[in-house]
């Protein structure tokens, strides 16, 4: 989703949610199409699963997510190496590879193991020896974020109905998304770090978007390969979704994208982007093997939403329809939503049985998802993401880097800095570049 985060004293805590990267700061306009986009997502795949007519499909849910992820960590560590690659002598940047990972962990981690204890403690109290043993195997997985790996190990079918289910199991896409974590951060630096050997620091933007490209080719190649030979592994593996988030990544390495997404071009992008999302709800099914091929319809729509988003000229129809508070309220929530809701439908169905399936029951399920997702979001995330961006400097170093809202200025986030600390350009004010310069004179020891 980079640096110390420094958060302004009046910003709202709802904006700086870093799981989708989106931080409050200045300079730079609020991706709100982006918080509504997350309400989509989260809707569909839990409707998919209280088995709402319409959206046997809604699994697709997790594909937006995936690109969004891949969007926002990766405009954020672009930010972060521009920034400071502009504000070294050698013009090479860098990124704080801790503070990234101290983020993902204060994020992350405090909602999905208070829903890993409560499934325990559930899974206590009302399954028997042999299945709350099992339980206590899948607890352990998902605690470390394998649970997509145990899946596969264990030959697990997504799409096979009437077979016990884990009450863990919708933690396989937080172990994708978090081994995405681990591994980018330090790719990205990497071939930042080579390609940025040049005397004039140049090259590592090109650099790491070719090597994104390559991650992703080789991902989808996969992908489609696997939805033939193997797809109930291939459904869950890092190796078949990382084209996924690669697809995020192009799109916050690629200025000409921002440039171009303007007037007519940005609306129909956008209403296209839900067209495709609506499509993939009647195309996407178990029967082609998934994700193939076919995941491009969703995968691609999620892109187009985001893409039409880019440009603050951009205001298109599909944005404004994001955008609007009912989304955006649902959208906030969305992390909280996801974990809690499968526990509940598992649950519910070892409590009721058949009584569980009704109708009345799933609408009742449905609004019990989003009272506790409600006092989860307030209770857990809330507090755990006002820590995450509290100020932090150490002596010695540069101005603590603000995890700025991305991807609505006129150039795209890789190529447009947030400001350090509210300088409505984007750019280090006097102060701040008589500072750096202060401290480039310092001899070291």
């Amino acid at each position: 989703m980079p640096g110390t985060i420094v958060a302004p004293e009046d910003s709202d805590p709802a904006r700086l949610d870093a799981a989708d990267g989106q931080a409050a700061a200045g300079g730079l306009k609020f991706r709100r199409d982006i918080e509504g986009l997350r309400a989509v997502a989260v809707l569909m795949v839990v409707f998919s699963h209280l088995g709402f007519p319409g959206f046997a499909s809604g699994f697709v849910g997790v594909d937006v997510f995936f690109v969004i992820s891949g969007y926002l960590i990766t405009s954020l560590l672009a930010k972060e190496y521009r920034r400071r690659a502009e504000a070294s002598a050698s013009g090479r940047g860098r990124i704080s590879i801790v503070g990234f990972y101290r983020r993902r962990v204060l994020r992350i981690l405090p909602a999905a193991l208070t829903t890993i204890a409560v499934v325990l403690l559930a899974g206590k109290l009302l399954l028997n020896r042999i299945a709350f043993i099992k339980l206590q195997s899948e607890a352990l997985w998902a605690t470390f974020f394998g649970t997509n790996i145990q899946l596969i190990q264990q030959a697990t079918d997504y799409f096979r109905v009437n077979v016990a289910q884990s009450p863990l199991q919708n933690f396989w896409s937080l172990a994708v998304e978090e081994q995405f974590y681990v591994v980018w951060p330090l790719v990205f630096l990497g071939v930042a770090l080579i390609a940025g050997r040049r005397r004039d620091g140049s090259g590592w933007l090109v650099a790491v978007r070719a090597a994104v490209v390559v991650i992703g080719l080789a991902s989808l190649a996969w992908s489609i390969r696997s939805a033939q030979i193997d797809p109930a592994a291939g459904y869950f593996s890092t190796f078949a979704r990382a084209w996924q988030l690669a697809l995020g990544a192009f799109i916050a390495l690629t200025p000409a994208i921002a440039v171009r997404m303007k007037g007519k071009v940005a609306s129909v992008s956008g209403l296209l982007g839900l067209g495709l999302l609506a499509l993939a709800l009647v195309v996407c099914g178990a029967e082609q093997g998934y994700p193939g091929w076919i995941a491009l319809v969703p995968t691609g729509g999620a892109a187009l939403l985001i893409c039409a988003g880019l440009s603050e000229t951009g205001r298109n129809p599909a944005g404004r329809l994001l955008s609007l508070r009912l989304p955006r309220a649902i959208g906030r929530i969305s992390y909280s939503l996801y974990l809690w809701h499968w526990p509940l439908i598992i649950f519910a169905g070892v409590l009721y049985g058949k009584a569980s399936t009704t109708a009345g029951a799933r609408v009742g399920l449905l609004a019990l998802s989003f009272v506790v997702a409600t006092v989860s979001y307030f209770a857990i995330e809330r507090p755990f993401i006002r820590l995450a961006h509290r100020p932090k400097e150490s002596v010695g170093e540069l101005p603590p880097v603000e995890e700025a809202e991305v991807g609505t200025a006129r150039r795209d986030p890789a190529d447009e800095d947030g400001p350090a600390s509210g300088d409505g350009d984007g750019e280090l004010s006097d102060a701040k570049r008589l500072e750096v310069e202060r401290r480039r004179r310092i001899p070291k020891l």
